[in-house]
């Protein structure tokens, strides 16, 4: 891009969804929060944005970046009031998911490395289906033999305090964010919801 293109230049941090699948290799889906859509992106698709500088690959501990020329009448973007901050801004981007033809023993030993309670099963398009946790372990060789199926969803431009309600109403601890197509943005956590609105004390 032209040095002299006006605007302020702006960088967004790259999410990655990477899924693990039956035969042992692992997909990497790159997205970015565009400030000027509004929405989360493919990073693919900004190299072809007029607003676009470089895009930094990420590298071992440090999370890759989109930057942009924000037009002169879009403002840097700031941190909205916790009333009107949208689930996209705040879910946690960066994903591990498996698809349904995982071995369950695999899932063992990832939730045990992680320390983790589960995580999100997805299908060849990268929508969630269902999860899979250490509860689930039993009973079947393959994930989609045992995993529970998804009960429930939210896409990221609902507002923040109304997928807290939906969190708190069903008991959700943690719920997949949805892209337009129907495939995982990232996912909402309780921790995330409440560190929000702390701002608001």
């Amino acid at each position: 891009m032209p040095s002299d293109t006006p605007g302020k230049t702006v960088e967004f941090r790259v999410g990655v969804r990477e899924t693990l699948s039956g035969d042992g290799t692992v997909h990497r889906h790159l997205t970015v929060q565009c400030e000027l859509r509004k929405a989360t992106v493919d990073v693919a698709e900004c190299t072809g944005c007029e607003r676009h500088v470089e895009t930094i690959p990420r590298e071992d501990g440090h999370a890759g970046v989109v930057r942009c020329r924000l037009p002169d009448a879009v403002a840097a973007p700031e941190a909205a009031p916790a009333l009107r901050t949208l689930v996209g801004e705040v879910m946690e981007r960066d994903v591990v998911c498996v698809t349904a033809d995982v071995r369950v023993e695999v899932i063992a030993t990832m939730l045990r490395e992680w320390s983790a309670t589960g995580v999100p099963v997805v299908d060849a398009a990268g929508r969630p289906i269902g999860t899979i946790s250490g509860a689930n372990l039993t009973g079947g060789r393959l994930v989609g033999d045992v995993m529970t199926p998804l009960a429930f969803s939210i896409v990221e431009d609902i507002e923040l305090v109304r997928a807290a309600a939906v969190m708190s109403g069903e008991g959700f601890h943690q719920l997949p964010v949805l892209l337009g197509d129907g495939s995982l943005a990232g996912l909402l956590s309780t921790c995330e919801v409440a560190r929000r609105v702390e701002l608001l004390e």
